[in-house]
């Protein structure tokens, strides 16, 4: 029964933490666009359209430390309900908790080896995506709808927002299959 009453209490507080979360992550966001907005506007004309310049710019974005906020506050859930779990099997079985840490202990050495090939992926992604982006803003834009339509680019633009698309889909199926089998390990 105390253990129930602790999980309770433990699930309340975790859901009070998500709503926190998703409080905290619209806040940031908020921020986070603006700080983007305002590095775009007061940087030199010069390195406007610098390559090196818009991909680190687009790395940092995925490198914000708001967007870790989720995993710090599942990581504080899951360290609560782990506690809890060694207290009631160091009581019960004390040959069981052994194995449990030993195999916990692993899970955590893999989930960390995961995330970082996850930040990874997203860092080496930052061109392809930059390539979609423009040929979207391209394909969109009024400021290229004219020449698109007189000079016959609708079926190039199509057929390389396709093929770069394609590109971006095979290797998030790539990454995807390789973390897969990761997680099967887990």
């Amino acid at each position: 029964m105390f253990y129930v009453l602790i999980n309770l209490i433990f699930g309340i507080i975790s859901d009070v933490l998500d709503l926190i979360d998703i409080i905290l992550k619209r806040k940031t966001s908020n921020v986070m666009q603006m700080e983007y907005l305002e590095d775009s506007i007061n940087i030199n004309y010069h390195y406007v359209q610098d390559k090196s310049i818009l991909d680190s710019k687009k790395k940092t974005m995925h490198a914000h430390p708001a967007l870790f906020l989720e995993d710090m506050s599942k990581f504080s859930s899951y360290i609560i309900q782990f506690t809890g779990i060694i207290f009631i099997f160091s009581i019960l079985c004390p040959n069981f908790l052994i194995a449990l840490l030993i195999t916990s202990f692993l899970t955590v050495i893999i989930t960390f080896y995961k995330k970082r090939k996850e930040f990874d992926f997203k860092n080496d992604c930052v061109e392809d995506e930059q390539r979609i982006d423009y040929l979207d803003n391209v394909m969109t834009g009024y400021r290229y709808a004219k020449e698109i339509r007189i000079n016959n680019g609708k079926d190039m633009l199509e057929a390389k927002y396709h093929q770069e698309k394609n590109r971006c889909f095979q290797s998030s199926e790539t990454f995807i299959i390789k973390s897969t089998e990761l997680a099967l390990l887990i």
